[in-house]
């Protein structure tokens, strides 16, 4: 698939509520996520506990998916959620750019930019 394949797709499987969905068809095995305050984990296992812990602790009430945003090699999606983290209880607010970078037809690395 080309980036842009890739891109829209990930975007669809997201628009539709699918989050966990682009890990097991659009990732690399040896992918890589850095999140806006520079934690990261390595490998697709690392990545899919790391999103399942995140839905563990946040109820998302709502969110809108922009995008895809293409380039040559990788491409950006914005996302907003409307989420109350467990642990504060209090809802709020989430944004954040998602910056995908794909070689050989698969995402090798995501980063999360956040909003201010």
């Amino acid at each position: 698939m080309s980036v842009a394949e890739i891109a829209q797709s990930l975007v669809d499987l997201c628009r539709a509520g699918k989050f966990e969905q682009p890990y097991d068809t659009l990732f690399a095995e040896n992918a890589r996520s850095v999140e806006g305050t520079g934690e990261s984990v390595e490998g697709l296992a690392a990545i899919k506990v790391k999103s399942a812990e995140w839905g563990e602790n946040n109820v998302v009430h709502g969110f809108t998916v922009n995008g895809p945003f293409v380039g040559t090699d990788q491409f950006a999606v914005h996302f907003v959620l409307e989420i109350t983290p467990k642990r504060s209880g209090e809802k709020m607010s989430f944004v954040e750019v998602g910056v995908y970078a794909v070689a050989d037809g698969k995402i090798v690395e995501e980063k999360f930019l956040y909003g201010a």
